[in-house]
């Protein structure tokens, strides 16, 4: 990292990644002018700022000397931007976007002050995946149905407490693969316990993960047939409806599976099945670990919303698989630039907000904004609520006539 007192914000975040001068020694043998390292730089930042086109890329770095002086690029045009974007090694950013994630799951390891119920718990690892669409034209290389053409991101969630989540593993494929069809790819470790909804109800995966100690909490369908062995008490004015023992053959095999079905029923009355091979766990501490699953949710929303990550600049088979891991660097990049700062009350949305609104400014003023303590000792004035009595009545509006001219 650099050192120089006046280091810009985007200076700063780019050095995290080291890719100012990077020159590929299989893209760039006959490139003069835009570089890989370029390219990963301008698309990691129009995954930060929202750029909506190829275009718009282009412009941005026209209008910006500062970007122009650190690339040591004058200007680009979008056409080659989409070249060089289906150039780059897939292999390659793979290995760059995983090293990020690791950086970033070190900052998330639990620490002693982790709850007595997470610990209990042990890590988790959430298991989904989200679909980016394609043009119908366009996207016929990943062509799924006759109304859909589409690619997806299936996603391992390492989860220990609620606060640290952060993504381990991740595989993109065609829409076309279901998700169980990937699981066996990204289920290794017995480390976690695997999370999972219904997408993953396959008996025969079910009957291999037991072999191996591979824990999971898997969502099973009202339509699946269990034989109850055993059951296990539980409290009488518990959410748990059902815990027990429970005998499941796989199709085609006959062969006999033995695990343990916790159901139970949220605030709303609705019913949930859960398969496990957590036997050690109190049947709340397996209901709770089912409800944990909807983070990986949170996690695909916040991609969505904050980095675009569904609008694609190309839709070429390279391009696409490149995006999606440019899009993971970027989120990296994010956490690594939270953890510049030390005990802020900012969530990682908010610290990209302010990072984007001083991306040219020093990195020092940002660093002061970010930091700074107000010396206030009151809360300030407080709204009161209106006196008296709650209208019991609705107020009776009437239309209003008002013009400017």
């Amino acid at each position: 990292m650099s050192n120089i007192p006046n280091i810009s914000v985007f200076e700063k975040c780019f050095s995290l990644i080291s890719m100012k001068n990077f020159r590929c020694p299989v893209s760039d043998t006959y490139s003069k002018k835009l570089l890989t390292g370029h390219t990963i730089l301008l698309f990691v930042n129009a995954f930060l700022q929202n750029h909506g086109s190829l275009d718009e890329i282009a412009d941005h770095l026209k209008a910006n000397e500062d970007l122009q002086s650190y690339l040591g690029l004058k200007s680009i045009s979008g056409s080659s931007l989409c070249r060089k974007l289906n150039e780059i090694p897939t292999h390659h950013l793979q290995e760059m976007c995983f090293e990020i994630l690791n950086q970033v799951a070190e900052l998330k390891k639990p620490q002693e002050s982790t709850s007595a119920t997470s610990s209990e718990v042990g890590l988790l690892g959430i298991l989904d995946s989200t679909e980016i669409k394609l043009p119908k034209k366009a996207g016929e290389w990943a062509y799924t149905s006759k109304s859909k053409n589409a690619v997806k991101v299936h996603l391992l969630l390492g989860s220990f407490g609620q606060d640290n989540v952060y993504p381990e593993f991740f595989i993109p494929s065609t829409a076309g693969y279901a998700d169980h069809e990937v699981a066996d790819y990204i289920l290794t470790s017995q480390h976690h316990t695997h999370v999972m909804d219904r997408g993953y109800i396959n008996y025969t995966l079910f009957s291999k993960w037991l072999e191996s100690n591979i824990n999971f909490v898997v969502r099973l369908k009202e339509s699946s047939r269990t034989k109850v062995i055993e059951e296990y008490s539980i409290e009488t004015e518990s959410l748990i409806t059902l815990d027990a023992k429970v005998e499941m053959k796989v199709p085609k095999t006959e062969e006999t599976i033995i695990a343990r079905l916790v159901e139970y029923r949220d605030s709303d009355g609705n019913r949930y099945r859960v398969l496990t091979n957590r036997w050690d766990l109190s049947s709340e501490n397996v209901a709770m670990i089912y409800k944990r699953r909807w983070c990986i949710e949170l996690f695909f929303k916040w991609l969505k919303q904050n980095l675009k990550f569904e609008k694609l600049f190309s839709y070429k088979t390279t391009a696409v698989w490149n995006q999606i891991y440019l899009a993971f660097i970027a989120f990296g990049l994010c956490e690594l630039v939270k953890d510049q700062f030390e005990n802020v009350k900012y969530t990682t949305k908010q610290i990209l907000k302010k990072m984007i609104c001083n991306w040219y400014q020093p990195w020092q003023k940002f660093f002061n904004l970010i930091t700074y303590k107000t010396s206030r000792t009151t809360r300030g004035r407080v709204k009161k609520g209106k006196p008296g009595r709650p209208r019991k009545h609705p107020r009776i509006l009437k239309t209003k006539k008002v013009i400017y001219i």
